[in-house]
């Protein structure tokens, strides 16, 4: 697939699931994120491409939560951008997970892959640690490693309920990971991006990313 003069190929995205068997406030109106739901972007950002997958994950024939993951790829406008040695664009990932029939999400790890050519930069959201639901938004700005006097920036709101969300960067391969901590049947959502570079006349690779999953069964959350 090529675009504007970039050309990568799109990895479908994995869903990864381990079933677990065990005995600031939000404004009104503001609902959960949607997976689906396109972030904002703004500045010489141009999306690229949307790829969208959706499952049940099931235990034992019973569906233990519903999921949908979305993976977006923006690239920065060269003609905006000074480097003369490398490209810039912003991968992007947004998860929903649902619990159902009495169960309780208690893990879910996020993670972007950074393809082997690329150089990750600026990423989000941070560390948020809570014990009530808050808002959050996820934001990463795009600078062109200070090649631009106009940087550009995707951004994403979510619910976050409690105990603990975490970036964290891991290597073999390398990833961008944000990790959740906590226990909770409602639906959860997140969003994280990180700006990439890589050479000027090499794509920047298979766009991949992954989603693991650890519920429980329990009578309260």
């Amino acid at each position: 697939m090529t675009n504007g003069g970039f050309g990568f190929r799109v990895g479908a995205g994995s869903l990864l699931a381990v079933v677990v068997l065990a005995g600031a406030g939000i404004p009104a109106g503001a609902a959960q994120l949607g997976a689906r739901e396109d972030p904002e972007a703004t500045g010489p950002l141009a999306r690229v491409s949307k790829d969208c997958s959706s499952k049940a994950e099931r235990h034992n024939g019973e569906v233990v939560a519903s999921t949908t993951s979305c993976t977006y790829f923006y690239a920065f406008n060269p003609a905006r951008e000074s480097d003369s040695g490398r490209n810039f664009g912003v991968m992007w990932l947004q998860t929903s997970v649902n619990a159902r029939n009495g169960w309780c999400t208690r893990k879910i790890n996020s993670d972007i892959h950074i393809p082997n050519v690329a150089r990750a930069h600026a990423r989000g959201p941070g560390r948020v640690q809570t014990d009530h639901k808050r808002r959050v938004r996820a934001r990463v700005t795009a600078d062109a490693q200070g090649a631009t006097s106009r940087p550009g920036a995707i951004e994403q709101g979510f619910t976050l309920r409690p105990r603990l969300i975490e970036p964290v960067t891991l290597k073999g391969p390398k990833r961008f990971r944000l990790k959740w901590r906590g226990k909770s049947a409602r639906r959860m959502a997140f969003a994280l991006g990180a700006e990439l570079s890589w050479p000027r006349r090499t794509p920047p690779g298979s766009l991949v990313t992954a989603v693991g999953y650890e519920f429980e069964k329990r009578s309260n959350c």
